[in-house]
């Protein structure tokens, strides 16, 4: 049986066709933009429980606490940490695909000011019972996820990082004021 060469090539180039067709284009789901307020406030929603959570471990230990049961707390406070590190990245993920909508940069920087605010009660708590260098330790990823979402909100609402820092610059004070007191 005798073939040609440009049969050959013509079969060749058939397979070769059909291998670099391409593929039907995968259906894109369009992007859903929310609201900033909305991000946010599904946030604090979803950190109350958490930060409640973190809150009655933090009261529930004292300086005189046996190792043991710093130790504990210290798991326990780890645990909700991770928990809430991961709904403000999960939120910051989202962050890029918000508008600001009809709310006001007051709202949306108010509620996170309220995190913030919320934060400073266990964070004093652990302070006082643990120390600062590991009450600073526990809470470290909170403060890491609590910027990455207030970078990734910047460019969706005007004057974001201003208005924040306006109220939280009273947390700030009172901060200042009890770290003064202490004897590292």
């Amino acid at each position: 049986m005798r073939t040609s060469f440009f049969s050959v090539l013509a079969l060749a180039s058939s397979f070769v066709s059909v291998l670099s067709a391409p593929a039907a284009a995968p259906a894109i789901a369009k992007r859903q933009d929310t609201d900033a307020l909305a991000l946010v406030t599904d946030l604090s929603t979803t950190l109350a429980p958490i930060i409640a959570s973190i809150t009655d471990t933090a009261n529930s230990i004292t300086a005189d606490s046996s190792d043991d049961d710093k130790a504990a707390a210290s798991s326990s406070i780890t645990d909700s940490v991770a928990s809430a590190s991961s709904a403000i990245d999960a939120a910051t993920a989202q962050a890029p695909s918000t508008t600001q909508g009809d709310a006001s940069t007051e709202d949306i920087a108010s509620i996170i000011a309220n995190i913030v605010a919320a934060l400073n009660g266990p964070a004093a708590s652990l302070e006082a019972s643990l120390g600062l260098g590991v009450a600073t330790g526990l809470l470290g990823p909170l403060v890491t996820s609590l910027s990455g979402l207030l970078l990734a909100l910047v460019p969706v609402v005007n004057n974001l990082l201003a208005v924040v820092q306006e109220l939280v610059d009273g947390l700030l004070i009172g901060l200042a004021a009890a770290l003064a007191g202490l004897v590292l």
